[in-house]
């Protein structure tokens, strides 16, 4: 884990990074949004670490690799429709990471009753 989870979460960050800067040029983002998929990623982490959920290395890499694609697309739509349409970026920002944050809770918890 100490290998996979630093390389999924640079795969999420650079994987945001063309959205990022086109919100950027429009002025809708702030450095901090880049990192968006890092809270559920710290979620996950920190639920795992409390023995929550299976502890196996089939649920690191996919649970893993489902939260950061998931989070990777939430801030695609996040950028190109919600801010599109939406007078508050910020608040679709805090939107997505509560939705990131549940999404980990969600896996931890019922990732046994899916795989089984």
């Amino acid at each position: 884990m100490t290998v996979f989870f630093p390389i999924v979460a640079a795969f999420g960050v650079l994987s945001c990074l063309p959205a990022w800067f086109a919100a950027r040029r429009r002025g809708q983002a702030g450095t901090g949004s880049l990192f968006i998929i890092l809270p559920g990623l710290v979620g996950w982490l920190l639920l795992a670490t409390a023995g929550i959920g299976p502890q196996s290395l089939s649920s690191l890499v996919i649970e893993l690799s489902d939260l950061t694609l998931g989070s990777v697309v939430l801030y695609y739509l996040k950028v190109f429709v919600l801010d599109r349409y939406t007078e508050h970026p910020r608040r679709n920002t805090a939107y997505v990471v509560l939705v990131t944050l549940a999404t980990a809770v969600l896996l931890r918890f019922y990732m046994p009753h899916i795989s089984t």
